[in-house]
């Protein structure tokens, strides 16, 4: 996650972006210092998603990305874009040949450089897939619900994004949900949430296997409303 500033601010951001009132870029050398923690702490990384906010906000994006395709080559990138900024096009030059990709949402007239972004896109030979804005779920509610915990373990096990391990602030959570509502302070602070890639390395990676493979919910997950696969479900 590259910032939490958008060009948009939707009312129902499942990112929660609305609720920022100061955001922030996160710096590059913040990102590239959590990532080379990552690196030596992870097995294989198969997918790398670009996000924010609206992550071209953030004037290093292009290096970021092009530092990723250096760590590792095979992995495919996904940058996810509202196309109200046009990239420049020698960024996108610099992508030429390199498993990049854009996800490109369709919000109409606000996405003001769309099609200037997919001419210069197919320009460079860049893959992308252009859709519209829909099936939206609210899940942008901060509530805590104080659920049993038979409850607590079902939300987590009907989450639809449970698996989007994100790194926001030199931390990496299992989702965007609390990676934000921890970054606004929405939530207490609870090391249950998340691995802090800064802090005591001898023990990263098991804090990670943990993270990953043995959590059978989170604390933040008692301040969601819930995202389930099935959005008709309660």
């Amino acid at each position: 996650m590259l910032t939490t500033k958008c060009s948009l601010k939707c009312r129902n951001c499942s990112n929660l972006m609305q609720y920022y009132k100061n955001p922030e870029h996160t710096e590059y050398e913040k990102i590239i210092s959590a990532l080379n923690v990552l690196d030596k702490n992870v097995d294989t990384i198969s997918e790398f998603r670009i996000i924010g906010g609206e992550p071209l906000m953030n004037k290093d994006w292009a290096n970021i990305v092009n530092k990723l395709t250096d760590y590792n080559d095979a992995a495919e990138i996904f940058i996810y874009t509202n196309a109200t900024i046009a990239p420049k096009e020698n960024q996108l030059e610099s992508f030429k040949g390199k498993k990049v990709n854009f996800i490109i949402t369709d919000y109409g007239k606000l996405s003001k450089n769309i099609e200037r972004m997919i001419e210069n896109l197919e320009k460079f030979d860049i893959s992308y897939k252009r859709e519209p804005a829909n099936d939206w779920v609210d899940c942008s509610r901060i509530k805590h619900h104080k659920r049993p915990l038979p409850q607590l373990e079902e939300v987590f096990k009907q989450c639809c994004v449970k698996y989007l391990y994100t790194l926001l602030d030199g931390k990496l959570y299992r989702c965007p949900f609390i990676a934000n509502a921890a970054n606004l302070n929405a939530i207490p602070d609870n090391p249950g949430n998340y691995v802090d890639l800064f802090v005591n390395e001898s023990q990263m990676k098991n804090k990670i296997k943990r993270l990953v493979k043995v959590a059978k919910f989170f604390p933040g997950c008692d301040f969601c409303d819930g995202r389930p696969y099935d959005p008709t479900s309660k």
